[in-house]
This record gives C-alpha cells, sequence and structure tokens, in this order.
C-alpha cells in the first residue's frame, strides 16, 4: 500500500514559480535579453548552477559566462524572495489530512538547502516534513531520478509503497525514471497535456482538486502494492 508522499517544493508547495521568472527575468533583461515563457518552463526543476544557466546563455545568446549569470541570479532572488511564501492555496489543509493518517511526507527539491528550509519554515510546512532532500545535496539534478531515490532512502519506503507531487516536466520525468507514481500541479507556468504525456497519471489543480487528491491517497493508501 501507499505509505510515502514525496513532494516538488516550488510550484508544488509553495507559489514560487512566479517569482522565479521575475527574478530571472530581471537579470536577463538587464544584458538585453528576453526570457520567455517556453525557456523558462524549460529549466523548471533544473537547478541553475547544475545546468539551468548554461541552458539560458546557450538559448540566448548571451555573452556572458556562467558564473557572472549565476552571481546575478542570486543577488535577483535574494531580492525578489525577500517577504516571505505562502503555501499554495489548499496545501496545508491537504498536508495537515496526509499526517493525520500517518503518511510520511518527504519533500525533493532543487533549491537549495537554507533556501529551502526558509521557505519551507515561512510557509508553515516545515515541521510537517519528515525528510527534505536538497539541490546541494545530490550530484544530478532532475531528470535524473537521483533526488527521488535518496528520498526513498531517507524515508526506507520502497518505490512502490510511494507517490510523487510535481509541477516541471524535468520532475515528472524524475519521478518516473525513479520507477514512482507521479501526479501533476498545475499552475500558470505549465501546461497540463505535457506532464500526462511525460508519464504524470493525473494532473491537478489547486484549490479545486484538493478534495480529489485526498480522496485518491485515501484509497491507493488501502491497495496492496
Amino acid at each position: 500500500m501507499k505509505k510515502c508522499v514525496i513532494f516538488d517544493m516550488d510550484g508544488v508547495l509553495v507559489d514560487s514559480e512566479s517569482v522565479y521568472f521575475e527574478a530571472i527575468s530581471e537579470v536577463i533583461e538587464s544584458f538585453g535579453h528576453k526570457l520567455g515563457r517556453e525557456l523558462f518552463k524549460r529549466t523548471m526543476g533544473i537547478p541553475m548552477e547544475r545546468g539551468g544557466a548554461r541552458v539560458l546563455i546557450e538559448e540566448l545568446g548571451m555573452d556572458i559566462g556562467e558564473e557572472e549569470l549565476l552571481k546575478n541570479l542570486d543577488v535577483s532572488y535574494a531580492k525578489h524572495f525577500s517577504r516571505p511564501l505562502k503555501p499554495r492555496p489548499g496545501i496545508l489543509e491537504l498536508i495537515r489530512e496526509l499526517k493525520s493518517h500517518g503518511f510520511t511526507l518527504c519533500v525533493a527539491t532543487s533549491t537549495r538547502r537554507a533556501m529551502a528550509e526558509d521557505r519551507l519554515r515561512s510557509s508553515s510546512l516545515l515541521d510537517y516534513m519528515d525528510y527534505v532532500v536538497c539541490g546541494d545535496e545530490i550530484e544530478r539534478g532532475k531528470p535524473d531520478p537521483e533526488i527521488f531515490l535518496e528520498a526513498l532512502a531517507r524515508s526506507s519506503c520502497r518505490a512502490e509503497e510511494t507517490v510523487v507531487f510535481e509541477d516541471s516536466p524535468n520532475g515528472v520525468r524524475a519521478a518516473v525514471n525513479a520507477g514512482i507514481e507521479v501526479y501533476g500541479i498545475l499552475h500558470d507556468f505549465n501546461d497540463p497535456e505535457e506532464l500526462l504525456n511525460l508519464g504524470a497519471i493525473k494532473v491537478f489543480r489547486l484549490p479545486d482538486d484538493v478534495t480529489h487528491i485526498e480522496r485518491l491517497l485515501m484509497n491507493i493508501s488501502k491497495q496492496v502494492c
């Protein structure tokens, strides 16, 4: 039966993708380029220091090195993320419900630990999480399955006992590559058909579908794996 739930953080637990888009756009525009939504979507789930910055430089033809771009992005992140993030609508209620039913709850995020814990703490989610695996604790980022395999190892759960909630194409790929059932969480920067085509079993929109997610997890938690 299912007993473990792994959440991506940005775009799933906290409403941060729009903040990332603004922060990255500001830097890109300062170098005379424009960040399109499609290019931004391609970098979702990829740590900037592990390939995301290189994608931006190559796709936009930027005359700048990765190290310089990363430094500018860090400054922009500090500015745009200076205010606490709120949990996505319905998420706190969902987390509390799952916790009350004994699920092991994990976060697997490409964000560095210091930033991840700050966002989870400010959104009142950190104390509910049994394990948090961050981008600076692994060698290979999504779509490589390493981060989800590490979450399984820390939680002592098997892939067949676990479900993942992701919002990015790279995150869905990573979960599929890890052999874990994955469900998509929708927002303004992703596409339901793309997530489904990549292997998401179903997609949900918050807060409308919170009750459906709860019902799904309660039902599959009773099934024998």
